[in-house]
Parts: C-alpha cells; sequence; structure tokens
C-alpha cells in the first residue's frame, strides 16, 4: 500500500497546474474538434501522454470518492477495472479496422479509447449518483446519453480523428460495425442460452421488481358485486367480480375468504417491507397498494352503498308467481378502487420513465441489426431442429 501512494504521490507531482489547464482544454477539444485534439495530444511526448491520461483518471476516482460510491482503495480498483473492461472491446475492434488500414499503433488506438471511456465516464458517474439521489429520471436520461457518445466516439469519432481522407473514413466505420457484430456474434454462440435471464438496467425497478414477486392474489380492478338472496332457504350468497383486460371474472363466498386472507397476507407483507426500500417511488407506489388491500378487506364488512345498486332482477316461481331469489348487482364504489388505480398509474408512468431513460441507447441497437438477424434465423433453426427430435 506504501508503495500505491508513493508512486501516487510522484505522478501527482508531475501533474502541474499548466498541465492540467491544457488537458481540460482538451476535453472540449475532444468532443468538438477530434482532428485538433488528435494532433495536440500526437505532439507531446510520450510520458505527458500518459500523464494526461492518468490525469482523466484520477478526475474519474475523484468523483467516483466525492459522489459516495466509492470508500476504499478496492472500490477505486473496482473502478479502474470497470473503465478498462469498457474499454477493452472498443480497443480490439479499432486494432483490427486500422490493422486493415494500416494504420494500427496499438498506444494511439488504446490512449484514445481510454480517454473517450474516462471523459464520458466522468459525468455518468455525476449524473448517476443524482439520479439516485432525486429519483429524476433525467439524469438517467443525460447518463445513457453519455453512455451513448461513449460508443460513438470510440467506433466512429476515432477514425475521424485520426484521418484526413473521406474514404478511409467511411471504410474505418463499416469495418468497425463489421467488426462488432462479428464479436457479438462470436460471443454469442459461446454463451447462447434462451433460458438465461437479463435484469433492466434500473436500479428502481429492479427494486419494484424485487418486491412485486411476493405480493399473493392481485386478481385485477374490484368492479362488480352481486348478492343473491334466496327466500326459501333464507340464504344469502355474494360473489365479486375482478376486471381484468377486458375480461370479468367473478368469485364466490369460498374464494372471498381466500381473498381476504392474502388480502391480510399483503398488508402484513408491505408493512414490514415499505420501510425498507430504498427508493422513495417504491414506498409511494406500494402504499397505494397496502391501502387497496386494507380498503378491500374493509369493503366485505360493510353493506353495499344504496346508490350503488345498478339492478335488481326478482325471480318468481312459474306455478305460483311467488318469489324465491332475488339478484341485486352493485357496482363497487370507486373509493374502494382508487388506490388500486392510482397504484397502476404511478407503475406505469415508473416504466414510462425507464423507457425514457433508455431512449438515447435506441440509436446504438442500430448497430446491432446483423446481430439481431443472424440470432434471430439461429433461433429459428434452433425451434425446426427440436420439432424434428421431437416428431
Amino acid at each position: 500500500m506504501r508503495a500505491i501512494n508513493k508512486t501516487l504521490e510522484n505522478i501527482i507531482e508531475k501533474i502541474t497546474l499548466k498541465k492540467i489547464s491544457v488537458w481540460l482544454k482538451d476535453i472540449f477539444f475532444f468532443l468538438v474538434k477530434p482532428n485538433i485534439f488528435q494532433k495536440r495530444f500526437e505532439s507531446r511526448s510520450q510520458k505527458n501522454q500518459v500523464l494526461q491520461v492518468l490525469f482523466y483518471t484520477i478526475l474519474n476516482l475523484i468523483a467516483y470518492f466525492t459522489f459516495g460510491a466509492g470508500q476504499s482503495y478496492q472500490a477505486s480498483f473496482r473502478l479502474l477495472f470497470l473503465i478498462l473492461l469498457i474499454s477493452i472491446p472498443f480497443i480490439i475492434i479499432n486494432s483490427i479496422s486500422f490493422g486493415i488500414l494500416k494504420a494500427f499503433n496499438f498506444w494511439k488506438i488504446s490512449s484514445y479509447v481510454l480517454i473517450a471511456s474516462l471523459v464520458f465516464f466522468f459525468p455518468i458517474l455525476i449524473l448517476q449518483n443524482f439520479f439516485l439521489q432525486t429519483e429524476n429520471y433525467t439524469f438517467s436520461f443525460l447518463s445513457n446519453l453519455c453512455l451513448t457518445g461513449s460508443v460513438i466516439y470510440n467506433l466512429f469519432i476515432i477514425h475521424i480523428a485520426k484521418n484526413q481522407v473521406i474514404k478511409k473514413i467511411l471504410l474505418g466505420f463499416v469495418l468497425n460495425i463489421i467488426i462488432l457484430n462479428l464479436l457479438l456474434i462470436g460471443l454469442g454462440l459461446f454463451t447462447h442460452d434462451s433460458y438465461s435471464k437479463s435484469e433492466i438496467n434500473d436500479p428502481i425497478i429492479n427494486e419494484y421488481n424485487t418486491y412485486a414477486e411476493k405480493i399473493i392474489g392481485l386478481n385485477g380492478k374490484p368492479s362488480k358485486f352481486i348478492e343473491l338472496i334466496d327466500l326459501d332457504s333464507q340464504t344469502k350468497d355474494i360473489f365479486i367480480g375482478y376486471s381484468r383486460e377486458d375480461t370479468l371474472q367473478f368469485y364466490g363466498r369460498e374464494s372471498i375468504k381466500f381473498i381476504r386472507e392474502n388480502a391480510k397476507k399483503n398488508q402484513n407483507y408491505l408493512d414490514s417491507v415499505i420501510p425498507k426500500m430504498h427508493f422513495q417511488r417504491n414506498k409511494e407506489i406500494y402504499n397505494n397498494l397496502k391501502s387497496h388491500f386494507n380498503a378491500l378487506d374493509l369493503y366485505f364488512d360493510s353493506k353495499p352503498c344504496d346508490t350503488c345498486l345498478v339492478k335488481e332482477t326478482v325471480y318468481k316461481d312459474s306455478t305460483d308467481n311467488s318469489i324465491f331469489l332475488i339478484k341485486k348487482e352493485y357496482s363497487i364504489d370507486k373509493n374502494n378502487s382508487k388506490h388500486l388505480e392510482e397504484f397502476e398509474k404511478k407503475r406505469q408512468k415508473l416504466y414510462e420513465l425507464e423507457e425514457y431513460a433508455y431512449s438515447p441507447n435506441r440509436l446504438l441497437e442500430i448497430l446491432f441489426y446483423p446481430t439481431d438477424f443472424i440470432v434471430y434465423l439461429f433461433d429459428l433453426k434452433t425451434d425446426e431442429e427440436v420439432t424434428i427430435m421431437v416428431r
């Protein structure tokens, strides 16, 4: 650890204020005028080039520690490893394409890719922290925008920065897209598994889904209540109708008993987990659901309101015209379903916000069309082979 501290001290001593000023200015040229940046960068000694890359690395470490994500040497090493892991595929892709274009230089390629990753990773760290603290999906949107920018710079702008000939630049674009898809296809051949599960890259939704798995019997929206009064046997039966996806399903007394038991279990479960939830959005969503279960349980203990009666049907005996059955249909008071509606509305809004935040990455999906098409054909072939085996 002392050796690491000594090394860091030596590096920091060589990073002067004048150099910092120049390197910060270089970020502007990197983003706006990549050709000028590349000329400025390559005009320096390799030692100063290495120092510049290290300076951008230190900036990321400062952001990492400042915004609470990193609290130890181990955390900083994880960050450096993550940046390196992200950079390696782009170093490989560009090494192959520049090799084909007979312009291969490992240091020039790897230094550009590392700088691109570091320049964009810095705002990503800050924006993701703001997103986690405020739960404002605009920060997540901007973070994904930076991620998309990083990919674009590592795949395309690198050829603009290092080439002056339009034909070579365009050929570099095409080569990188082809190599990217070939790498993905090659990786897919080793990892293809139709049963594998992928997690949404949204901590709020991941937390929501974790707790949603243990909710029991969310049958739909209670919309109709039926009361059957048998005058011959002096008995009364009740049914509750749940609407879900344009269908209406009725449940009798025994089912209602289970619905009430499940509602009570859900209330107890939510009482225990809501305080543990990290995100306020999820607390609000699940508080609405808890209120729904509470209202649903209380509903069966009270007589339906008279104004909720929508239809009353009298059944008479054909022989003596005496009434033997009365059927009363009630619409369930909106007060008993408003919490569920609010829960559904907030949950839908959450998924819409996640879609909005992810939208910048849709641009990158265009790059993967060849892979998607080949994977689609591979899946069709696999399905066909399975069918033949079954027969």
